[in-house]
């Protein structure tokens, strides 16, 4: 974590010798504090270089990312 530029690097890994799995779920959860009495919009991204990467597989396997915007007071 880069705080100066809010960046966020994260990683999972799944050990090869388990079971697949597939499905919907959370894989992470960010929180974050605004400081009081500022106003401002906070924009959470993915880098043009993020991606996803599996077993016997020689590029990424993300297909899509949706990133968001907050509003705060």
């Amino acid at each position: 974590m880069d705080p100066l530029k809010g960046n966020v690097i994260y990683s999972l890994f799944a050990n090869p010798n388990q079971k697949s799995v597939s499905g919907k779920g959370t894989i992470a959860t960010l929180s974050f504090s605004v400081i009081p009495g500022t106003k401002s919009t906070t924009q959470i991204n993915f880098l043009p270089t993020t991606e996803v990467v599996a077993l016997g597989q020689l590029q990424s396997v993300l297909k899509t990312t949706t990133g968001t915007v907050f509003n705060t007071k």
